[in-house]
């Protein structure tokens, strides 16, 4: 028999995954659906990475890999950005990519939409894996205080 829900002693609730992980209260080892059968669509639920701040320098570049941090490829998506830096920095925007129309798994524009920027400068840019996309932060504070770089999608 597989084990497919789990609960512990604590009532924190695991499916498919381990109860708790990752300072949790409900855990689970896949993605999870909106079914709203009255709607004329069915969605997900937003899912989010964290990207790490500055260390010791206010300049750094930071990469993500769409296809293994993110489950997109490399013919066309988008996702959101917000990051909030120490005090009043912070930008918000969305990134989109292509590839060159031919199905090919490598991605060949790279575009950002900012739409607030205040104290701390964001670009993005085709990064040197196939399906990687590089943010490069400038004038960010030099080291954590304050920092939260989520991207969702």
């Amino acid at each position: 028999a597989t084990t497919r829900m789990r609960m512990d002693s604590d009532g924190d609730v695991g499916v498919a995954a381990t109860p708790g992980a990752n300072n949790s209260k409900f855990a689970v080892g896949g993605a999870i659906s909106q079914d709203i059968s009255a709607y004329w669509s069915y969605g997900n639920l937003l899912r989010r990475l964290n990207l790490s701040g500055p260390s010791g320098s206010g300049t750094f570049t930071r990469t993500v890999n769409i296809d293994t941090q993110m489950g997109f490829v490399a013919q066309g998506g988008a996702f959101m950005y917000m990051i909030h830096g120490w005090q009043s920095d912070g930008a918000h925007g969305m990134v989109h990519w292509h590839n060159n129309g031919s199905g090919s798994a490598v991605i060949t524009g790279v575009y950002q939409h900012v739409y607030t920027a205040q104290g701390i400068g964001v670009s993005v840019s085709k990064g040197t894996g196939d399906l990687e996309i590089d943010f490069d932060i400038t004038a960010a504070h030099v080291n954590t205080h304050g920092w939260y770089f989520i991207l969702w999608w």
